[in-house]
């Protein structure tokens, strides 16, 4: 008895595709098994024969997020998730793709986020500072580049926002973008709370800081009873 069939032969028996066909084929090859080999086994080997091999993911190292983030907040400079990325793929080239290492930094956020509830009552504290990315404008006569201070001003209760561009982080300039900032709200708060920024704070202290006397005369000048602090 002839076991020679044609692959068509086959496929119309078994009414299977011809790509499935042909890959058991090539397995049997692969196997180095003949017809009488296939027949003596039993249903259980031929299953455990033609098992597919599971592809085994490669073994990758994990990021340490949290030492990457302070060793970039040391250096000093923006910490973004690219940065992240570049910083892990320069340590483990064969790492993470980006997307992946989103998703594990992403994970690591929301585990390692500390919130505390804060009360403010209306109208009891603005915060006021100087923004870390300074905004910029061109000169269109001379095409300078000026980079201009970010003065901004919050309300606790609301977080009602004020903000302008001063030309430094002096005591005046500091002193001037908060009358300005009490001049659009209409009115002073009972405390102005200052983040310890050289221009109103003297001498930083948790218990009593020294506020610059510029700073501290600031809201008298504008006829409200406004008391200036730390944080």
């Amino acid at each position: 008895m002839s076991k020679a069939l044609s692959m068509r032969a086959i496929v119309a028996a078994c009414k299977l595709s011809v790509s499935t066909v042909q890959g058991y084929v090539k397995k049997i090859d692969a196997l180095g098994l003949d017809y009488d080999s296939l027949t003596a086994l039993s249903d259980k080997e031929l299953q455990e024969r033609f098992k597919p091999v599971p592809k085994i993911a490669p073994v990758r190292p994990e990021p340490d997020i949290a030492t990457l983030v302070a060793a970039i907040k040391l250096s000093k400079e923006k910490v973004t998730r690219q940065l992240l990325h570049e910083e892990y793929l320069a340590q483990y080239p064969d790492g993470y793709k980006k997307n992946c290492f989103y998703e594990l930094l992403q994970a690591w956020e929301v585990q390692d986020k500390a919130t505390m509830r804060m009360t403010h009552t209306p109208g009891e504290k603005l915060f006021i500072d100087f923004s870390g990315d300074k905004p910029s404008w061109i000169d269109p006569m001379s095409g300078e580049v000026n980079q201009p201070e970010l003065y901004v001003a919050v309300l606790g209760g609301s977080s009602y926002t004020f903000a302008c561009a001063v030309p430094s982080q002096k005591a005046g300039d500091f002193a001037m973008a908060t009358a300005h900032a009490l001049e659009y709200y209409g009115g002073c708060p009972k405390l102005l709370v200052i983040d310890n920024l050289k221009s109103g704070v003297t001498h930083a202290c948790y218990y009593d800081p020294e506020i610059n006397p510029t700073c501290r005369s600031c809201p008298p000048l504008l006829g409200g009873s406004t008391a200036c602090t730390g944080s």
